[in-house]
């Protein structure tokens, strides 16, 4: 959003080409980056090579920046309970899945108060995460305009551990979430994160 470019034909000319910082806008107030268009401008606004996931939550909640009127579909793969394709509608992103069970309900989602699709959502409606989760390196892969793929890395224990909402990476369509085995469980991890909101509701036991 740094580097938005407005083409606008010169009669005459060579186009003029005005540089636009969104993101002034956003920080500082900086309206002479909100310029008026005229008819036949051409906005060109590029791809952003290293993410921020600061400034992605930011722009997320800016007035300019996608609703989530319309679904999106993500990939949960790995360990969770139920891996596969999954829509995520407007109505998960505010309130979460639909819960029919009669068992206490865990935190609502650390995110749940900016409406948009993120990691812990698309995992809670995947079932949640499965007791041999490794919650520290779940990935999520996206590919670009370009074509090419994007590995994105969420430690959701440093959500939990230290409220740290970077991690709840906001989604897009087609991204694909990978929830890795751990590789040594840890009875009192593995305690806090049957509490988190993207954990199953009840845990089944065979005895």
């Amino acid at each position: 959003m740094r580097q938005v470019k407005v083409r606008r034909q010169q009669p005459g000319a060579i186009d003029q080409v005005i540089n636009i910082d969104l993101w002034e806008l956003l920080q500082n107030g900086d309206l002479r980056q909100d310029i008026p268009l005229r008819d036949g401008d051409m906005v060109y606004i590029p791809t952003v090579t290293d993410l921020d996931r600061n400034e992605v939550r930011q722009l997320a909640a800016a007035n300019f920046a996608s609703t989530t009127t319309q679904p999106i579909s993500v990939a949960v793969v790995g360990e969770v309970n139920r891996p596969g394709t999954h829509t995520l509608s407007p109505e998960m992103a505010i309130s979460g899945p639909p819960d029919n069970s009669q068992a206490p309900q865990p935190t609502p989602p650390i995110a749940e108060a900016t409406g948009v699709f993120t990691v812990t959502r698309a995992i809670k409606a995947a079932g949640g995460i499965t007791q041999g989760a490794d919650i520290r390196k779940i990935e999520v892969r996206r590919l670009s305009r370009t074509g090419t793929e994007q590995t994105l890395s969420v430690d959701l224990w440093q959500l939990l551990q230290a409220g740290d909402l970077t991690q709840d990476i906001v989604l897009q369509q087609g991204d694909t979430i990978v929830v890795p085995v751990a590789s040594a469980s840890d009875l009192s991890q593995s305690n806090q994160v049957a509490t988190a909101s993207f954990s199953p509701d009840t845990i089944k036991i065979s005895i």
